[in-house]
């Protein structure tokens, strides 16, 4: 019992110490913790005797060493600098704490400011509490003498070139002791001009030496150096010394003007110059001599007396005049040998000009303005001299499309007067150059050699010859007639036409040709022609200067066709028919042949021929027959198998003249089928889209001989749609084929074919097919634009947008929907009224845009194809349209002053002791459960 209580007692003492630090954190801040302690040697002062020493003087100096540390110093050294450089050291003893020791060193003044540092321990021998206090400096200034270059000054201020020159060199003594006697040195440019003695001079006083020079040209440097050898001790030995730029004034020679009378002269004309002559320089020039040049050629010389500053003086000289345009120089030059302040500006050079000629083609002119071919023109050509100077004799040269056509002399003319002279021709046809060229020889000096001609373009009022009607005599002239053409040439331009020619054609042969005289404007002229009419159409042609002699204003318009057919006969087979249809070998058939005359006139006895296979069987008579009448004959034969050629033909040898050879026989198969559409009708006659058209073909069979089974095809646009079957059709029968076709919009067209397959063998197979074209007006919706307001909306405006709706097609358009899109989702519908052609319309739709960026667009007009259009895929527009992001503002900047960091502790900081409170609970609960089983354990001993 007694162990087990006492291991418990000291189980809680335990744990009692540890939980203290777990929950009691030690708090370090007011701990102090103390430096080691130690000597600390420091310079304490630096003192000087005397105070203010002069040159040479011997300077004690006093330093003072303390030890403000807690303990006493070993042994060291002091250091001692002047202007940083060492001068010596000394033993320093040990020094108690607290106590200070004084140490000496003596230097021999120098000039100027010095610096003077103590260094202590600079060995670093001894351990110091503070390593950084260990020196100290001290400043020092030497008295003495400083002399210096005051100012130099001359007289007079300004001086001329070679005039004598007083400089005056003032030395002042700026230092604190007075300045011992030395001298003053002068210099010109780096060279020695001499020096001066200068005597004892106090403090702050000055003394003034002089120097003379005779003036030079050109900026100088003037120097002046005080104490040269440096016998004066000074405090500043380097600002002795001085330099000025001295400058002499100078002249300057200038060329100011040239001028020249009279102003404007003329050749030959003796013209006096004046040149002026300036000095525009600041000293004064001596004589000087102008020299005169034309174009570089040296022409006299003039002199000049001496110029002052700014002063002017004039020299003529005079020159004869002679033709060009000349440089007119003056130069001028000093006599002596002096230097002017520009030596590049002593010339001038003027242009000058004497006042020339200069004739020029002011005009030309013509009488009649309006001429014709043939006409005689007279030319007036205006000579204008438009120089300064009168112009000598000379002439005008005319030339027509680059050819001299005639010379005229002309007199002389006077500066700005003008002169006139005239040409005749007689005009030509065509666009003509007119070119007047005056004094083509050159003889005239000019003041412009390029500009003495003029040319223009004459073009007379040109004809336009046509030709206007051709009639013949007789109106209706009869083969074999003898036919008189008349031809009315007609003049319709503007002008006379010339001697032209006309040439007559007959079925593209050219026949003959005539002239035809010189037609006044609006005028006729007839001409006549005769041929000999026979049979057939032709084409009859006047072709009027068909060899292009005459320029007209329309080259197109010369020649006129008419169609002539002479009256007369016109034997034709009108039909051939025959007795029955589908014969047997063997069996007589009779032919029957109608021969009528289809022409004007009455035709002679013939003979009609039968040619069967190609083959001549027969032929008859047939008598005179009048216009409009009819001859029968029939032919018999007997039938052999197989299909054969019956051809009949009028007048096959050709002894009746008609007016249509190529028409005069019939060729028809025997026995065949010959399959033919007599007609197709349809209904409605004028369809329009939607509509449901019936057509109806009709067909016969207008052979001699049963067509077997066959197919009627009705194409739509060359496309089969529909057939019907037809088992067999008689020779001589028809059949009736209907057809269906829903209208659509469009050019269309319709056909129906039979037998396409050539099963059935016919007379003629070009005839089995019958074709007709529709073309249904439609209407065709599209959506022409889309637009909004300008700029970019921002994002949840409500965007008004404007559709235009454009029906380009040809036919009125009905009632129809539009549908509006946004980014692919469906947005709203709308409704159009109906549209004619070339109409358009405004629909207006808005939306919200909800989000920022691009959104595409779309409208589509009549989506559900309730309108039939001529193109259906062309009914939508897509447009990219786009918002910015101006919703909401962006949020403002946060200007509240960041805090700064809290300052770090000096002291530990308290640490966060979860982890430690953690363990107390534990000890906690731990210490209780011990505590209960020891108040149980003495329960129980009791």
């Amino acid at each position: 019992m007694p162990k087990r209580i006492l291991t418990v007692t000291i189980f809680l003492v335990a744990i009692l110490a540890f939980g203290c630090q777990l929950f009691y954190p030690v708090n370090y801040a007011n701990t102090v913790v103390r430096a080691e302690s130690g000597p600390d040697l420091t310079v304490q002062m630096i003192t000087s005797s005397p105070a203010t020493p002069t040159f040479g003087d011997d300077v004690t100096f006093t330093v003072t060493i303390s030890n403000q540390g807690t303990a006493a110093s070993g042994q060291c050294y002091v250091a001692y600098y002047i202007d940083d450089e060492y001068i010596d050291d000394e033993y320093v003893p040990p020094i108690d704490a607290g106590s200070s020791t004084e140490f000496t060193f003596i230097w021999a003044a120098e000039a100027g400011i010095h610096t003077i540092s103590a260094v202590a321990d600079y060995r670093e021998q001894v351990t110091e509490s503070n390593e950084s206090n260990n020196q100290k400096t001290y400043t020092l200034s030497t008295l003495g003498a400083d002399l210096l270059i005051d100012s130099i000054t001359w007289s007079p201020s300004d001086p001329n070139v070679g005039s004598t020159v007083i400089f005056n060199v003032t030395i002042r003594n700026q230092g604190t002791v007075a300045a011992n006697s030395n001298r003053v040195d002068f210099y010109i440019d780096g060279i020695s001009r001499g020096y001066k003695d200068v005597e004892r001079i106090d403090p702050g006083g000055t003394l003034t030496k002089t120097f003379s020079w005779f003036a030079k040209a050109g900026p100088h440097d003037i120097k002046a150096i005080a104490d040269k050898i440096d016998s004066v001790p000074e405090t500043d030995e380097d600002n002795n010394e001085m330099t000025v730029v001295f400058s002499a004034l100078l002249p300057d020679l200038i060329i100011d003007d040239i001028s020249w009378s009279p102003t404007e002269p003329s050749l030959s004309d003796n013209v006096s110059f004046t040149v002026s002559v300036t000095n525009q320089g600041s000293g004064v020039s001596g004589n000087s001599t102008i020299n005169f040049y034309v174009d570089d050629t040296y022409l006299d010389t003039e002199r000049t007396s001496k110029l002052e500053a700014g002063a002017s003086e004039n020299v003529t000289f005079s020159w004869i005049v002679v033709v060009g345009t000349h440089d007119i120089k003056a130069t001028v030059t000093p006599h002596a040998v002096v230097t002017e302040s520009d030596e590049t500006n002593n010339e001038k050079i003027v242009t000058f000009s004497p006042n020339l000629a200069d004739l020029i083609v002011q005009n030309i002119t013509w009488s009649p303005t309006n001429p014709s071919i043939g006409d005689n023109v007279t030319f007036t050509m205006t000579i204008k001299n438009q120089g300064g100077g009168g112009s000598a004799e000379s002439g005008v040269d005319l030339l027509i499309d680059d050819v001299n056509a005639d010379y005229k002399a002309l007199g002389q003319i006077e500066a700005g007067g003008t002169a006139e002279v005239t040409f005749t021709w007689r005009v030509k046809a065509g666009t003509h150059q007119i070119k007047a060229i005056v004094d083509l020889q050159k003889d005239v000096p000019e003041s412009e050699e390029s500009n003495n001609e003029k040319t223009i373009t004459f073009v007379p009022l040109p004809p336009d010859l046509i030709v206007e009607q051709i009639a013949w005599s007789p109106s209706e002239p009869i083969i074999g007639d003898t036919v008189t053409f008349t031809v009315t040439v007609k003049n319709q331009g503007e002008g006379r036409s010339d001697y032209a020619h006309i040439a007559y054609y007959i079925d593209n042969i050219q026949i003959t040709s005539d002239r035809v005289n010189p037609i006044s404007t609006n005028a006729t002229d007839n001409q006549t022609f005769t041929w000999a009419a026979i049979a057939g159409e032709h084409v009859i042609k006047a072709f009027v200067d068909y060899t292009e002699v005459v320029a007209e204003s329309d080259e197109t318009n010369n020649e006129k066709i008419i169609t002539l057919v002479p009256i007369g006969p016109d034997l034709i087979i009108e039909s051939i028919d025959w007795s029955h249809n589908d014969p047997s070998a063997g069996e007589t058939v009779t032919f029957t042949v109608t021969v009528k005359n289809d022409g004007g006139s009455r035709a002679d006895a013939s003979l009609v021929y039968i040619y069967i296979d190609n083959s001549l069987r027969g032929y008859q008579d047939i008598p005179d027959m009048d216009p409009g009448t009819r001859v029968i004959r029939t032919f018999d034969w007997k039938v052999t198998l197989g299909s054969h050629a019956i051809k009949a033909v009028a007048d096959d040898s050709n002894l009746v003249a008609e007016s249509n050879e190529i028409n005069n026989e019939t060729l028809i198969a025997y026995p065949m089928p010959d399959l033919n559409f007599e007609a197709m009708i349809w209904s409605p006659i004028n369809p329009s889209i939607g509509d449901k058209v019936i057509l109806t073909a009709y067909l016969k069979n207008k052979g001699s001989r049963r067509a077997g089974g066959f197919q009627i095809y009705f194409y739509v646009d060359d496309e089969a749609v529909n057939y019907q079957d037809i088992p067999q059709l008689d020779a001589g029968a028809r059949v009736t084929s209907t057809f269906k076709w829903n209208v659509t919009a469009g050019p269309h067209t319709l056909a129906v074919f039979a037998d396409g397959a050539n099963v059935v063998s016919e007379g003629v197979e070009s005839n089995n097919g019958e074709t007709v074209a529709f073309s249904i007006p439609a209407p065709d919706l599209i959506i022409e634009s889309i637009t909004w307001p300008s700029g970019e909306p921002s994002a949840s405006d409500n965007v008004v947008f404007t559709v235009t709706v454009r029906n380009q097609g040809d036919a009125k358009a009905r009632y129809s929907s539009v549908n509006y899109y946004v980014d692919g989702q469906y947005l709203a519908s709308g409704q159009i009224n109906s549209l004619e052609p070339d109409a358009e319309t405004e629909e207006i739709f808005s939306t919200w845009m909800s989000q920022t960026g691009p959104h595409t667009i779309k409208v589509v007009i009549d989506e559900e194809n309730q309108v039939p259009e001529s193109n259906e895929v062309n009914n939508e527009k897509v447009v990219t349209f786009s918002t910015e992001n101006t919703t909401s503002a962006a949020p403002a900047p946060d200007t509240k002053p960041r805090q700064r960091p809290a300052p770090l502790p000096l002291t530990p900081p308290e640490k966060d002791y979860k982890t430690e409170i953690f363990f107390g609970i534990v000890v906690v609960i731990i210490v209780v459960t011990l505590t209960l089983s020891l108040l149980r354990e003495f329960r129980r001993r009791k």
